[in-house]
């Protein structure tokens, strides 16, 4: 799209909105220098106007986002959105994006402290919105106050977890485990069937015929839950979204509670015997997965719900919660996960952000808790990319996740452990 200078512009034209939309359109063309010159001749025409201050501060978040993570970006988005605020500029109608873009930007520099801080200034006013709210989930969750965060989101979205009232019934929880079902979840473009077939090829290599050559008693399906089948392996179950799922339009990583929808899945070994693994796309086995089912636990507690500590992964940057890349439980437990979010759906992801957050709120309560526990507190063989390639730890590690970035094709043909084991 061509322009003209912007000194004729903004010459030729005193309307502020018309300059406005042509920062805007210079912004969307990533024409940053001169939509920046067009927002300060606003600010300088018309020094009490919101919109031209708010504009470049999105603008300047937009651009740390974009560029190496230039730090002087939010420095500046920081001064403008203080003179909204210093200047008094800030009404009913435009406070929630002044103060949740402050927050956001707190986030982004590590201080959960001043984040938290805007997100209260919000609360105080009976106001929230999506980023409010995901906000403060993210840094109360850094600050290590998971209980309030989970707290303030239900009383919020006025509902309660279904787990709050769970009666645990400790008199029949041994369970002798006979048939294995290994789940995963594709949709959409991010990942191509090659992520599905090389998870099987290392669930098969390093967990099926691994655990084979030692025992015969237990049976594996590999299950995918796809809205796109195509050149996926023969091998692998593909199952279709439930309906009521395509109905209500779930997307990206919402999608995972499909995978505890046993009451209609029609999994050929549908009983209390079966033990459930449900592993991320991005995820990465260099050696033997035979002591995710050797782990004490799963041979005493049906009720159990296994996955990843968030603490142990150094790019989640929080000391509590889960990270839910792998997650282990017994079939006919947890539907509620699904069930739950069938029925409130459409409120609970106007102001929830991560699946993550979503299952925490359902599991990690005073009544619940015990049922929740981490992989990593029975071996270390776990870890994310970012700590495997600075500490180069390939020696004890035999699962490697990606929760960020970069993900394993940008790394495929640099990093030899990778290539040698994901194919």
């Amino acid at each position: 799209m061509e322009f003209a200078s912007n000194d004729v512009l903004i010459g030729n034209n005193s309307d502020i909105k018309c300059e406005l939309y042509i920062a805007k359109l210079l912004f969307k063309n990533n024409c940053f220098d001169r939509a920046e010159r067009i927002y300060n001749s606003i600010i300088t025409k018309y020094p009490n106007d919101f919109r031209a201050y708010y504009n470049l501060a999105s603008m300047y978040v937009h651009m740390y986002n974009a560029k190496d993570n230039n730090k002087s970006c939010l420095d500046n988005a920081k001064t403008l959105l203080s003179s909204i605020i210093n200047q008094e500029m800030v009404s009913t109608d435009n406070r929630l994006e002044v103060y949740g873009m402050l927050s956001n930007i707190y986030l982004k520099e590590n201080d959960p402290f001043k984040a938290y801080e805007y997100c209260q200034i919000c609360l105080s006013f009976n106001e929230i919105n999506f980023l409010i709210i995901n906000n403060l989930n993210v840094c109360l969750r850094q600050l290590d106050r998971i209980e309030e965060g989970i707290k303030t989101t239900w009383d919020i979205l006025n509902l309660s977890s279904p787990y709050n009232s769970y009666n645990n019934n400790s008199n029949n929880n041994k369970v002798e485990i006979k048939h294995i079902c290994i789940y995963c979840v594709k949709w959409g473009a991010k990942y191509g069937s090659d992520y599905v077939n090389k998870l099987y090829n290392g669930v098969k290599q390093y967990l099926i015929d691994d655990y084979n050559s030692k025992n015969n008693d237990v049976s594996f399906e590999f299950i995918c839950y796809t809205d796109n089948p195509l050149n996926i392996n023969s091998n692998i179950n593909v199952k279709e979204f439930p309906r009521e799922v395509i109905d209500q339009n779930w997307s990206y990583w919402w999608l995972k509670a499909c995978i505890f929808n046993h009451d209609s899945n029609n999994d050929s070994n549908n009983d209390n015997n079966t033990l459930c693994i449900y592993f991320d796309l991005d995820t990465v086995f260099i050696d033997s997965l035979s002591y995710l089912l050797d782990i004490p636990l799963l041979k005493a507690e049906i009720n159990l719900f296994l996955t990843l500590g968030a603490k142990y992964f150094t790019t989640e940057g929080r000391p509590c919660g889960i990270n839910s890349s792998i997650i282990l439980w017994f079939q006919n437990q947890y539907s509620d996960i699904y069930k739950f979010l069938i029925q409130h759906y459409s409120l609970i992801t106007k102001y929830i952000y991560k699946f993550d957050h979503y299952v925490e709120m359902m599991l990690l309560n005073s009544t619940h808790h015990n049922f929740v526990s981490y992989i990593q507190e029975f071996n270390n063989g776990i870890t994310d990319y970012a700590s495997f390639s600075e500490f180069n730890i390939d020696h004890k590690c035999s699962i490697i996740c990606f929760p960020l970035s970069p993900k394993p094709h940008e790394i495929y043909e640099t990093d030899v452990i990778i290539k040698q084991n994901w194919k």
